[in-house]
């Protein structure tokens, strides 16, 4: 019998690749015109720029959080640069319990622009904006060297206008140069792709945002880690030395680093640096909820970020950026073999959507995560929805018919699971639960984690069924890019109008506080508190940060420090009231500012603490005068205060000392010309309008001119416009007939 033959099987033929779509083509176009992409970077710069620099050295914005750590906590960073401008010495009161606060890259960076410009509020800002400049340009290098002009164009619009973003990078806390440290760090590394040792350099950088910024930023080390393994891995090319010296040379330079930083900083003060870090991680707060067990750890996970809104003040931006991680998820798990995978793996989606997640899980356990922690999720956040932004204009190439399909695996149905999750309980579910409440955060936790998985296998079971070539038509994807461009426009708008509101209401409380207090204390004062350092940044006297809430006293702090004065909140729960009865009961006020909406009074303590030099403190003329006045009749004070006010105190604090007195006569009349006086020194204290309309209308009902009444309604919109929403304002305005 013959043999039987089987037909030669023949090879696939390879179709030409579909011909892009119009749309994709006039994108393409666009990006390769010189033109559009200086239009598209001159654009993203001018927005950038204006978002920072527009009002610099006024208040930050108080809508942002309900904290007032915006005013008080960053001028801590800068305080002992401004020292060694100053004094010529970083730590001239000796204080050695706060050594991240000296020895830190902010504080270098302020150093040079303090002896440029000057130590003042603005210049202050200006630190916070230069290290968040360097971060903004390393991510939109990032975005545009790994996705194209696109990405990078979507990257810094995202990063340009986010509002929450913003508010924090123009303050000088230590997140905001850690952030940029991990930024450049991220970029190097990236670049040893082609350089293997850039990623020495990567950790360098890196590393001095963790351990000379914020150690918090620790948390990126592991992926970062992660992303140079991957690309030495995918470096076939390489010997095998420079392979392998691609995660060593990253962890190398993270550990020079960490010696430097050891020797540096920690040999000379451990036992603070130690009782530092207990304080913060565990002491004042307790023991992190996430950690004590798994249901605290699910509860910790699903409601970080809610209350803070760190992820709905820009809502465009945030469903972007999570749809680009999901994306890059898909993109990055196919249904191939594991070491396929690790050849074709993006390092730059590995390290974006990875440091997303570590910072997440970093910062979550722990029951104290202020907004300026996470500030840091938003730039991988931004990054991925550049990403988006590029693949839904110009997309990539369609592949050939015949190419194997980019199936991807189940294995993507956990974090696919996760994001979905996470993003529907903080996104969705406040708006349909109240979180505040153990059972319907319970509930909340429970159905988005049931949506979240649901999604993610459906997206699954799609993505399994793409057999190659393009399963979005021609007039989907041009529907698709000019919904990214709406998209696009709606949150420049969105997050242009908060810029809006805040720049037409500029507040510089801080500012105007900074040009009294040195008219009212000697040179020689030596303040802390609270409100301590950033009261006193323009001025030459001594400062230094002190945390009176803390869990164990230091009972020996002002005999030990010699503190001539401090400003805190006027409040009697203030930690300085109740942890010093004794000295807080007997120091004397000096003045009182109103910074926003909050009273913060100054009080002399140099005689009180028992530290022989603060005791030495000469007073100020101001100072001396409210001393040897203070147990005068009014009548008597008011025949000589005047003509003293009027020739020796004409700043802030003495008309609003002299219009109080006026007011306690009741000579109203007089009173206003005082308090008036003391709006032109300082003319956002809104409770000082306030007190003017009132006195106005006081006046006017007890047969005052019309002109008094119509005062009283001026001073009081001002003082509304200073302290918007406030119950006490608006019903004397409803009462005066006033809009």
């Amino acid at each position: 019998m013959a043999k039987k033959t089987r037909a030669r099987e023949q090879p696939p033929k390879q179709t030409a690749p579909e011909r892009p779509p119009a749309t994709v083509q006039m994108w393409r176009a666009l990006a390769d015109s010189p033109g559009v992409r200086w239009t598209a970077f001159a654009v993203v710069v001018l927005l950038i720029l204006a978002a920072r620099f527009v009002h610099l050295g006024a208040d930050p914005p108080t809508d942002v959080s309900w904290s007032h750590a915006l005013f008080t906590d960053p001028p801590q960073y800068t305080s002992y640069a401004r020292n060694a401008v100053v004094f010529g010495e970083w730590n001239p009161i000796g204080d050695d319990r706060l050594i991240f606060f000296q020895k830190n890259i902010t504080g270098i960076v302020t150093y040079i622009v303090f002896a440029i410009l000057g130590p003042d509020v603005s210049s202050g800002q200006l630190v916070a904006i230069l290290l968040n400049l360097l971060a903004l340009a390393f991510a939109i290098g990032i975005a545009h060297r790994s996705y194209g002009f696109y990405a990078g164009v979507g990257t810094g619009l995202f990063l340009s206008l986010n509002y929450l973003f913003v508010s924090y990078s123009r303050m000088p806390f230590l997140e905001v140069a850690s952030n940029a440290s991990l930024v450049a760090g991220l970029y190097f590394l990236l670049s040893s792709r082609k350089i293997w040792w850039m990623a020495i350099l990567a950790g360098l950088v890196a590393g001095l945002g963790t351990f000379f910024g914020k150690v918090t930023a620790l948390h990126a080390a592991p992926m970062f880690l992660l992303t140079a393994i991957l690309i030495g891995w995918q470096a076939e090319s390489d010997s095998k030395g420079r392979r392998w010296a691609r995660p060593i040379g990253y962890a190398a330079g993270l550990l020079v680093i960490y010696g430097a930083w050891y020797v540096y900083a920690y040999m000379p003060a451990s036992q603070q640096v130690l009782d530092y870090l207990q304080e913060q991680s565990l002491s004042l707060y307790g023991t992190p909820v996430g950690l004590t067990s798994l249901s605290g750890f699910i509860n910790q996970w699903f409601s970080f970020s809610i209350n803070n809104r760190l992820l709905t003040w820009g809502p465009v931006f945030s469903v972007l950026g999570i749809l680009g991680m999901v994306g890059l998820v898909v993109r990055n798990l196919p249904h191939w073999s594991f070491r396929d995978v690790l050849k074709q793996m993006d390092p730059t989606a590995l390290a974006v959507v990875g440091w997303f997640w570590s910072a997440w899980a970093a910062f979550m356990p722990f029951n104290y995560r202020p907004v300026r922690y996470q500030i840091v999720l938003l730039i991988p956040l931004a990054i991925a929805a550049g990403w988006l932004v590029s693949t839904a204009l110009v997309g990539t190439y369609t592949r050939p018919r015949k190419e194997r399909p980019r199936s991807v695996s189940w294995w993507a149905i956990l974090p696919l699971a996760v994001i979905f999750a996470t993003t529907l309980q903080v996104m969705v579910m406040p708006h349909v639960l109240n979180m505040n409440r153990a059972d319907a955060l319970s509930r909340g936790i429970t159905l988005a984690s049931l949506f979240g998985i649901v999604l993610a296998a459906i997206l699954v079971v799609i993505k399994r069924k793409e057999t190659g070539g393009s399963l979005v038509s021609a007039p989907t994807r041009s529907a698709l890019s000019w919904a990214v461009v709406a998209l696009l426009v709606v949150f420049l708008v969105n997050q242009g109008r908060h810029f809006v509101r805040w720049w037409s209401n500029p507040q510089y409380s801080i500012e105007y506080a900074n040009r009294d207090l040195k008219r009212i204390l000697s040179h020689e004062a030596v303040l802390t508190g609270g409100y301590g350092t950033p009261l006193a940044q323009s001025d030459s006297m001594k400062t230094f940060p002190a945390m009176f809430g803390v869990s164990e006293v230091d009972r020996d702090f002002f005999a030990t420090f010699p503190v001539t004065h401090v400003a805190e909140v006027d409040d009697q729960n203030q930690p300085f009231n109740k942890n010093y009865p004794g000295i807080a009961g007997r120091a004397p006020r000096v003045t009182t500012y109103t910074i926003r909406n909050l009273p913060v009074k100054i009080v002399r303590v140099a005689e009180f603490g028992g530290n022989p030099q603060a005791e030495q403190y000469p007073l100020s003329a101001y100072e001396d005068m409210r001393r040897r006045t203070a147990d005068l009749t009014l009548d008597s004070l008011l025949t000589f205060l005047p003509a003293w006010i009027a020739d020796s105190g004409n700043h802030f604090s003495g008309w609003r000392w002299l219009g109080d007195a006026y007011s306690r006569a009741n000579r109203l009349e007089d009173a206003l010309d005082a308090y008036e006086h003391a709006a032109a020194f300082f003319p956002d204290d809104f409770f000082l309008w306030a007190q003017i309309g009132d006195i106005s209308w006081e006046y006017y009902r007890t047969g005052g001119a019309t002109e008094y009444g119509d005062r009283a309604i001026e001073s009081w919109s001002r003082a509304l416009e200073l302290n918007p929403r406030n119950p006490q304002l608006l019903a004397r305005l409803s009462s005066a007939g006033g809009s």
